[in-house]
């Protein structure tokens, strides 16, 4: 719900979970979403922080962090962010034969 910017449902989906729970890095990821669709981008980069102090080799998160740096002007941070989940996404991807 949050990627489609349907907040009243992505907030009832989060309410199911709390802090300890091991999904709580997405519900800060799916409220980072809702940030950035309100172009509140300095919230989805505190979001996507706390997330990212959670899981941090998530792709996803980077890229949503990665993005509201962009969008805010913070260029170095961006690449910084952009960089390191290429590094990641590439250390996942298969060998491929020379």
């Amino acid at each position: 719900h949050a990627s489609m910017n349907r907040p009243r449902f992505a907030q009832r989906d989060f309410a199911r979970f709390t802090v300890n729970d091991p999904q709580w890095a997405e519900v800060l990821g799916g409220r980072g979403i809702l940030a950035m669709h309100r172009r509140d981008y300095e919230e989805a980069v505190d979001l996507s922080t706390r997330a990212l102090s959670l899981q941090p080799d998530n792709v996803f998160l980077l890229r949503l962090r990665a993005q509201a740096y962009w969008e805010s002007g913070e260029l170095d941070l961006a690449r910084d962010d952009d960089d390191r989940r290429m590094d990641i996404e590439e250390g996942l991807r298969p060998h491929q034969p020379e």
